[in-house]
Parts: C-alpha cells; structure tokens; sequence
C-alpha cells in the first residue's frame, strides 16, 4: 500500500568553513522558513545565525505495514538531507527526523 509522508530533518551546524558559511549568507534569503514548502527533493531552509537548520519533505513508501512504510521515509528523508549537506560540504550535528502520515492527517475529524 502507498502512504505519502511529509517529513521534517532537523539539526544544527557545526564548526562551517569559512567558505561555507560565507556561501550560506549570501544565499540565506532563498532559504527563508516562510517560504519553505514540503517537496520531493526536500526545501532547505536556515537563519542566518547559522545555527538551525531544516529539511522539509515529501516522501512517498510502498509496503506491507504502515510501520515500515514509516521507516522507510524516515531513513529516506535522513539520507537526502546528509547527501546535500555532505555534497555541499555543510558541517553538521544533531540530526532530528519527523514523519507524519498525510493520511492520518485527514482521519479522525468527522
């Protein structure tokens, strides 16, 4: 069965080039969190304090339970978020994942 998740990776910077975080000023505009979206390649978003940082998801997973329906999109939504801070080459901590079932989202509420 197909679930579509939106996921959220959570963490914080540490100890950035100087390059890097030159970088991530110059560009902390378009990373703003009022206009992050949740999309299949992830929206990255920080302030430009450079201490926070998010990854916003969708993720979608086929299986037999929810469960692991579940855990594939945590493990998914971690992967991407380290590749682009690892291809970017943002020094990272603390890494957080969230996932919620959109279709939970719609049940309950009759």
């Amino acid at each position: 069965m197909l679930h579509i998740y939106r996921g959220t990776v959570r963490g914080r910077f540490d100890d950035l080039a100087d390059e890097v975080r030159v970088a991530l000023l110059a560009s902390a505009d378009e990373h703003d969190g009022l206009k992050a979206s949740f999309t299949h390649d992830g929206t990255f978003t920080y302030e430009k304090q450079l201490t926070f940082f998010s990854f916003r998801y969708e993720l979608r997973a086929n299986g037999d339970s929810a469960e692991e329906c579940e855990l594939d999109a945590r493990y998914q939504a971690e992967e991407d978020a380290v590749a682009y801070l690892q291809h970017h080459g943002i020094a990272y901590r603390d890494l957080k994942v969230n996932v919620w079932d959109m279709k939970s989202m719609w049940e309950g509420d009759d």
